[in-house]
């Protein structure tokens, strides 16, 4: 699964994330340029992809 970086741009490969029935919120540190990104995640069903939020954490 990709992301872009919401401070470097650069598009990073993070892994799958397991299904939930709830949001699930993370913070993940860019490979790239070393901030937090904090990503939300949520599901219409659990045969589709998430739905990713992908921000700057602050």
């Amino acid at each position: 699964m990709n992301i872009t970086c919401p401070y470097c741009w650069e598009r990073i490969d993070i892994e799958e994330i397991p299904y939930s029935e709830e949001s699930v919120e993370l913070v993940l540190d860019c490979e790239v340029c070393c901030r937090p990104i904090a990503i939300t995640a949520s599901w219409d069903s659990e045969n589709d992809p998430p739905w990713l939020d992908v921000r700057a954490e602050s």
